[in-house]
C-alpha cells in the first residue's frame, strides 16, 4: 500500500516537475550554444565586424560608468540676462554638454570632473551675473527630505520648541532642502504629468502645475492635490538662499520655515485655535484739524483706476514680534554671489507667500481682479509690544503730530517713497479696546496718551487685529492697521484691510456701513465641516476653517464635508455680501497712494493787504494789484500757475482761502470780520476767472474769514502789521473744514 502511493505520488507530479526544473535550467544553455554556432556558420569578414562592434560599445559603456564615477553635476543660475552658452569662458576641464537648460535659458546643470567641481563653484560665485553655483546630487532631486532625530542640531531644537508654542500650532516636522534656488528653478520649469511632492509625512500629495504670480517675481505658485482629489496651493517665495512656504490644502495648513540653510521646518497650523479680530465699525472720533467735515464724505472714482486695482501695503514690525514670527535670527553661509537676507528680506518673503495665497479672495491668478501685495518692510517700529490697541490706532494716526514723530514718520516715509497705499504694524500681543455699547471703541483723537502694556490676565480678550476704521470712514490719511504677531498666517492682514473696503464681520450693525455686507459662515452640524468666509471672526464662528473668499450669495465655495470629498456651497446669502462692497471700493483704497501724493505736492501761499483794503463802503474795488502789499501779486500768479496744474492732476483737492486782518479795530465791531471774508471773496472771485478748472463750488471753498483773532505774529502797538492783513489758500481733500488757517492756529471768533 504504502509502495503504491509512493509510485502513485511520482507518478502524479513529483518526479516530473523535477525534470520540467531541469529543462528550464538548460534553456539558457541551449540558446547560447545556438547562438555561437549561428556566430560561427558566419562568414568570417561578419564576425570581425559583429566582435568589433561588440568591443567598442562595451569601452564607450565602461567609459561612460568611469566618467560618471569621477565627475559631479554642477548647477548654475544667473541673474539677469541668460549666457549664449553657459559654459562660456569656464577654464575647468570635462564640462560635458548640458545635461538640462530651463526654458528661459537662466539656469542650467553641467557635469564637471570631480577635482574641479569645487575650483568651478568659487569661480562662478564671483562673477557679478551669477546668482547661485553649486554641486548638486542629481538633475531631478526631490523637493525635501525628512530630518531624522539623529540630524537635529542644537539650533533646530530650539527652532521646534519656539514654534510649538504658538497657540495654533499642531505638530512640527523637520525637513532637509539642499540646492534649494536650483530645485526652485526646476519646479518652475516643471510641464507635464503630475509629480509627487514628499514632504508631508502621511499624505500623498502632487504637483499638477507650477506658474509664477505677476505679483512678486521670486515666488512661485504650485496647484497640489491629494489622494482623494482635494485640491489646494503651495506657494514658495524665496529671498537669497531662504526659502518660505505656505501649504493649504482643504482645511490644513502647513507653513515652510527655515532655519538654517539647509533645514526647515514643516509646521502645521489650525488658525481655529487663534483669538479673534477686533470690532471696526464702533463710534470714532477723528482728527478734525485733519478730515472736518469730510470723515463720511465718499471720494469720487479716480481717473488712474485700473481694471485690477492693487492695494500695496507697508508693514512694519517691532522687535518682539519680529523674534516671534522668525523663531531666531538665521545663521547663513554668505558668499559674495548669494548673500544671506537680511531681516527685511526674510520678512519681506514670508509676507509674499501670505498675500499671495489669500489673494485668492480675489479670484484665481489667471482671473483675479483685485489684489493685496507688500511693497516693503518697516523693521524696528517704534511701537510697544502688548499695546492697547485703542492708544495703538491713536499713535499710528498721529493725531495733532505735525509733522509726525516716531512710527508714523516711519510708515509715511515709507509708504511716500513705495507709492503705497495702507501701512499695517505687526505687534507681539494685542489687547482688547474698551467696548461701549457693545461695540469696541477705537480713536484717531486729538491726544495721543502714553502707551500702556496690556493688563495682566486678560488672555481672553487679546485679539488679531484691529483697524482704524470701516469703508468711508478712513481714508488715505487714516488706513493704518494693527496685527497680532501670531496671527500674522490667519489671513487678518485681508480681514483688517478688507474692513476699508467696507466689508464687515457676520454680526456687525454699523448705521455708516453698508447694511448687506457681511461675512458668511457656517457653523456645521449637517454635511459639510465648519466653514466661514474671510471676514467671519473666531468668536462669531470658533469650529470653522477660514477660507480666503468674501461672502456672496452669487459665488459658491468648495468645502469638504464629513467623509473628506469636496462639495459647493452658496459662500453667502440676503444679507451676506462682502463682494459687492469690495468690488465698489477697491479702487476708491488702491488709490490712497495718489492721494497722499497729491497732498504732499498740494501748493499753498499767503498773500498780504495793503491797509484796509478791499474798502466795504462803498464797494469800488480798486484793481486786486492796487490792494496787495508790493509783490504778492507776482506770488499769487505763481501759485495760480501751480494749483491749475494741480487741479488737474488731483480733483479731488478743492482751494480754501481765509481772510484775516490786523489787531486795529474798526469802527464797528464786526468790520474785522466782515473785511477778512471780503479778502479771501476777492481772492477767489480773481482765481475763478483765471481758468474753468477753478470754477464751481468743487474746485473752490465758500470764502471763509477770522478777522482779527488769528494774528500771525505779535502786533505792534499800532497793530499796522501786513502780515496780519493776510489770505492764506491752501488745498484741502473734497470739503472745506471750516478756519483751515495756518496749521491749526485758527479759533472760531
Amino acid at each position: 500500500m504504502i509502495g503504491a502511493l509512493t509510485g502513485d505520488a511520482t507518478e502524479r507530479g513529483c518526479m516530473t516537475s523535477g525534470s520540467q526544473m531541469s529543462d528550464w535550467l538548460r534553456a539558457p544553455r541551449r540558446l547560447w550554444g545556438r547562438l555561437i554556432s549561428g556566430f560561427r556558420s558566419l562568414p568570417k569578414p561578419a564576425r570581425y565586424i559583429i566582435t568589433a562592434a561588440a568591443v567598442s560599445i562595451a569601452v564607450a559603456l565602461g567609459a561612460v560608468v568611469y566618467v560618471t564615477s569621477l565627475s559631479s553635476l554642477v548647477a548654475i543660475g544667473t541673474r539677469q540676462a541668460p549666457m549664449q552658452d553657459p559654459r562660456e569662458g569656464m577654464v575647468h576641464p570635462l564640462v560635458s554638454p548640458l545635461l538640462w537648460v530651463s526654458q528661459d535659458r537662466k539656469s542650467f546643470v553641467v557635469r564637471v570632473c570631480r577635482w574641479h567641481a569645487q575650483g568651478l563653484v568659487s569661480e562662478l560665485r564671483r562673477r557679478p551675473n551669477i546668482r547661485y553655483a553649486l554641486i548638486v546630487g542629481s538633475v531631478t532631486p526631490d523637493f525635501a527630505t525628512p530630518l531624522g532625530p539623529l540630524e537635529h542640531s542644537e539650533t533646530l531644537s530650539q527652532a521646534i520648541s519656539a514654534a510649538r508654542s504658538s497657540p495654533d500650532v499642531i505638530d512640527v516636522v523637520p525637513l532637509r532642502i539642499e540646492s534649494a534656488n536650483y530645485k526652485i528653478d526646476r519646479l518652475i520649469d516643471s510641464i507635464g504629468a503630475p509629480k509627487p511632492l514628499h514632504m508631508v509625512p502621511g499624505r500623498d500629495l502632487a504637483i499638477t502645475g507650477v506658474s509664477k504670480p505677476f505679483s512678486a517675481s521670486d515666488t512661485i505658485r504650485m496647484n497640489i492635490r491629494d489622494s482623494t482629489g482635494a485640491q489646494g496651493t503651495f506657494i514658495v517665495t524665496r529671498a537669497g538662499q531662504q526659502l518660505h512656504g505656505e501649504l493649504e490644502i482643504q482645511d490644513i495648513q502647513f507653513t515652510l520655515e527655515a532655519v538654517s540653510d539647509t533645514q526647515y521646518l514643516l509646521i502645521r497650523r489650525d488658525e481655529r485655535k487663534l483669538p479673534p479680530e477686533g470690532d471696526s465699525g464702533g463710534p470714532q472720533v477723528f482728527p478734525q484739524d485733519e478730515l472736518g467735515s469730510r470723515a463720511t464724505s465718499a471720494a469720487p472714482p479716480s481717473s488712474s483706476a485700473v481694471a485690477a486695482p492693487n492695494i500695496k501695503i507697508v508693514v512694519g514690525f517691532t522687535r518682539a514680534a519680529i523674534q516671534r514670527v522668525m523663531f531666531q535670527r538665521r545663521s547663513y553661509e554668505e558668499t559674495a554671489a548669494d548673500p544671506a537676507p537680511t531681516e527685511e528680506e526674510a520678512l519681506h518673503s514670508l509676507l509674499q507667500a501670505l498675500l499671495e495665497r489669500d489673494n485668492d479672495a480675489f479670484g484665481k491668478p489667471e482671473q483675479r481682479w483685485g489684489s493685496i501685495t507688500v511693497t516693503s518692510v518697516v523693521a524696528d517700529v517704534e511701537q510697544p509690544d502688548g499695546v492697547d490697541a485703542i492708544q495703538g490706532l491713536q499713535r499710528l494716526c498721529g493725531a495733532g503730530e505735525d509733522p509726525p514723530r516716531g512710527t508714523r514718520a516711519a510708515l509715511r516715509d515709507r509708504m511716500l517713497k513705495d507709492a503705497a497705499d495702507v501701512a499695517v504694524v505687526v505687534v507681539n500681543g494685542l489687547c482688547a479696546p474698551p467696548r461701549i455699547d457693545g461695540k469696541a471703541h477705537l480713536s484717531c483723537g486729538p491726544v495721543e496718551p502714553d502707551l500702556v502694556s496690556c493688563p495682566s490676565g486678560q488672555d481672553d480678550d487679546d485679539l488679531c487685529g484691529l483697524s482704524t476704521g470701516i469703508g468711508r470712514k478712513t481714508d488715505y490719511k487714516t488706513g493704518f492697521a494693527l496685527v497680532n504677531a501670531i496671527c500674522i498666517r490667519n489671513k487678518t492682514i485681508h480681514h483688517e484691510i478688507g474692513h476699508f473696503l467696507d466689508a464687515q464681520h457676520r454680526d456687525d450693525v454699523d448705521r455708516d456701513a453698508e447694511p448687506t455686507a457681511h461675512g458668511y459662515a457656517d457653523p456645521g452640524g449637517g454635511v459639510v465641516m465648519p466653514w466661514r468666509t474671510l471676514m467671519v471672526t473666531s468668536r462669531e464662528c470658533k469650529r470653522c476653517t477660514r477660507y480666503a473668499q468674501w461672502s456672496s450669495p452669487d459665488q459658491e465655495i468648495t468645502v469638504p464635508d464629513q467623509s473628506g470629498k469636496q462639495r459647493r456651497r452658496p459662500a453667502g446669502g440676503p444679507g451676506f455680501d462682502n463682494l459687492s462692497e469690495v468690488r465698489k471700493n477697491l479702487p476708491r483704497v488702491a488709490d490712497f497712494h495718489r492721494l497722499r501724493q497729491c497732498e504732499r505736492t498740494a501748493p499753498r501761499t499767503t498773500v498780504e493787504f495793503q491797509f484796509n483794503l478791499p474798502r466795504l463802503k462803498p464797494r469800488r474795488h480798486p484793481a486786486l494789484s492796487a490792494m496787495l502789499e508790493s509783490g504778492q501779486f507776482d506770488k499769487l500768479v505763481d501759485y495760480t500757475n501751480n494749483v491749475i496744474k494741480h487741479r488737474r492732476t488731483c480733483p479731488e483737492f478743492v482751494i480754501s482761502a481765509v481772510g484775516a486782518t490786523d489787531s486795529v479795530p474798526g469802527p464797528r465791531p464786526d468790520y474785522n470780520k466782515k473785511l477778512s471774508v471780503e479778502r479771501a471773496e476777492t481772492i477767489e472771485s480773481w482765481l475763478g476767472a483765471q481758468d474753468p478748472v477753478l470754477t464751481g463750488v468743487n474746485a473752490i471753498c465758500g470764502p471763509d474769514g477770522v478777522g482779527a483773532h488769528d494774528p500771525i505774529i505779535p502786533t505792534k502797538p499800532s497793530g499796522l502789521t501786513a502780515e496780519s492783513r493776510r489770505v492764506v489758500l491752501r488745498s484741502v481733500y473734497l470739503s472745506c473744514p471750516p478756519n483751515l488757517l495756518g496749521e491749526g492756529r485758527s479759533q472760531q471768533p
